[in-house]
């Protein structure tokens, strides 16, 4: 939240419920755990290939289809989910999570996404049925897209259960 949204420690701090000694802790390890990444570079918003992979990306989480989104994420993929200390890094571990912990859970009908920016970064807000059955706001997923080997792919997944930061992003609270 703090290095990729901007967010203040402050901020930080209070959109997750802890401390500022373990923000700051939060940050020296994650940005320990950071591994450097290849000479790859970082896809430019105005890249008319981008939307395309976008649109791929939301249809394969509104179908639960893990064949599609495999498609999708570059081999040495990383899907976090700050401020939990796991991580899942490479294809196989990350589609092995989204296919058991999230797809599985959601099939038949998928997870709705709405594709927005956040810091000029793909973003995109998640929702799920409300008490009244209405899709409510639950939370921010903020990609990194990379060109490799001339394919636009994933990168990273950072994925915030966090429906105020998505709010923050200027996301609606209610699918329509």
């Amino acid at each position: 939240m703090h290095d990729v949204l901007g967010f203040s420690q402050a901020e930080v701090a209070e959109a997750l419920d802890i401390s500022g000694p373990s923000v700051n802790s939060l940050l020296f390890r994650a940005r320990q755990a950071v591994r450097p990444r290849g000479s790859d570079p970082v896809v430019a918003r105005s890249d008319p290939r981008l939307d395309d992979l976008l649109e791929r990306y939301v249809r394969a989480w509104r179908l639960a289809d893990v064949d599609e989104f495999v498609r999708l994420v570059a081999e040495d993929v990383r899907f976090s989910m700050p401020p939990l200390k796991e991580w899942f890094d490479g294809r196989p571990a990350v589609t092995a999570f989204v296919d058991a912990a999230i797809f599985a859970a959601d099939r038949p009908r998928g997870v709705p996404l709405r594709q927005g920016w956040c810091n000029e970064q793909p973003a995109f807000a998640t929702y799920e049925p409300g008490p009244d059955g209405s899709l409510c706001l639950s939370g921010l997923q903020v990609l990194e897209v990379r060109e490799i080997g001339g394919q636009l792919l994933v990168a990273e997944i950072i994925s915030y259960r966090n429906p105020v930061l998505a709010a923050r992003c200027g996301f609606p609270t209610e699918f329509a």
